[in-house]
């Protein structure tokens, strides 16, 4: 068990260490002040380089996420279906003489290819 005179040699040691503390603050202020604020590192990291990266992050998502991927790839296919679809919903009449035409239509294109020989390449 501590005794009672170790508590105020405790609470003793701390108020002269906060009084001496305090004196060392106000005779070396300005010694102290640029440690405390660790040479200004802090504040030139939080300026340049932590807004130099948000700002180069916010490019990059508004250039390549919102534009290049949400844009092209994402709405940009879904664009693109749709505009086949409706081309496709025109072509699509029900009517079996359509379909016999187009058959018919691909396979002259197909003998067409086949005998003038459109495969040859060299």
């Amino acid at each position: 068990m501590v005794s009672h005179s170790g508590y105020c040699g405790c609470l003793d040691f701390q108020f002269a260490k906060y009084c001496v503390s305090r004196k060392i603050k106000i005779a070396f202020s300005g010694i102290y002040n640029v440690l405390v604020n660790k040479y200004g590192f802090d504040d030139f990291n939080q300026l340049v380089i932590v807004r130099g990266t948000r700002g180069i992050g916010e490019f990059f998502y508004k250039t390549s996420d919102l534009l290049l991927i949400d844009g092209i790839f994402v709405n940009g296919s879904g664009k693109l279906i749709r505009a086949l679809s409706k081309v496709g919903r025109k072509l699509q009449t029900g009517y079996l003489y359509h379909y016999a035409l187009a058959m018919i239509a691909g396979l002259l294109v197909f003998l067409a290819w086949l005998l003038l020989g459109l495969n040859y390449v060299g």
